[in-house]
């Protein structure tokens, strides 16, 4: 698969482990979290489309702030069916074929995250590439992850196939391991934001504000 037009950034729903806030609101060392991702997508060179429902207005705020961030509003129906809303869009309206989705609320994202996941698809084959992820890793972190290889809110997608098929039918897909597992990791929770916090201590802010 060849590498993609841009970047889509998903954030469409409220997180019910999180009192129902928008996650993407939520800071993390002094920026929110939906600026955080938008940012390291734009500082890897790509065009980034942050997709939100009306529920998430505030991250689309933020991630606005970040120049060269286009919004996309979406009906709120969902991850799947706005993803298929999205991807409609994208290839009618700016003509791009494939994108990096990415989930709005992961706090260790970077450019260099963006740019090193990049280079591990650029040779992968089919409609769907979805990054996953060692729970063996993730749970040995702190994270209260249950399933042994997780998938992760990271994809390469055809976005064309996707907005063509059948809303019943599911886009053949491969997967893509990644490590370490808590660079594409979302905050689902307190628990995992507390997590987060004692990882980026443990490496220090100098690794983790790019």
């Amino acid at each position: 698969m060849s590498l993609p037009d841009g970047a889509i950034v998903m954030c469409g729903g409220k997180a019910e482990r999180f009192g129902g806030r928008d996650k993407g609101c939520i800071f993390f060392h002094g920026k929110p979290l939906a600026e955080r991702v938008a940012e390291a997508l734009r500082r890897s060179g790509l065009s980034v489309l942050f997709a939100f429902s009306i529920r998430t207005a505030c991250s689309a705020a933020y991630a606005s702030m970040v120049d060269g961030v286009s919004l996309l509003e979406t009906p709120g129906e969902g991850y799947v069916a706005d993803l298929r809303y999205v991807a409609k869009w994208a290839s009618s309206h700016v003509g791009w074929r494939r994108a990096l989705v990415v989930g709005c609320d992961m706090p260790l994202f970077t450019k260099e995250v963006t740019r090193k996941l990049l280079e591990m698809m650029k040779d992968v084959e089919g409609p769907v590439v979805n990054v996953v992820v060692s729970g063996k890793e993730l749970s040995s972190l702190g994270f209260d992850v249950k399933e042994s290889e997780p998938v992760t809110s990271v994809s390469l997608i055809d976005l064309l196939e996707l907005s063509l098929s059948p809303p019943d039918v599911e886009l053949r897909w491969e997967s893509l391991i990644y490590s370490p597992a808590q660079e594409v990791w979302d905050c689902d929770d307190q628990k995992s934001l507390e997590v987060f916090e004692s990882l980026w201590k443990a490496q220090g802010e100098k690794g983790m504000t790019s």
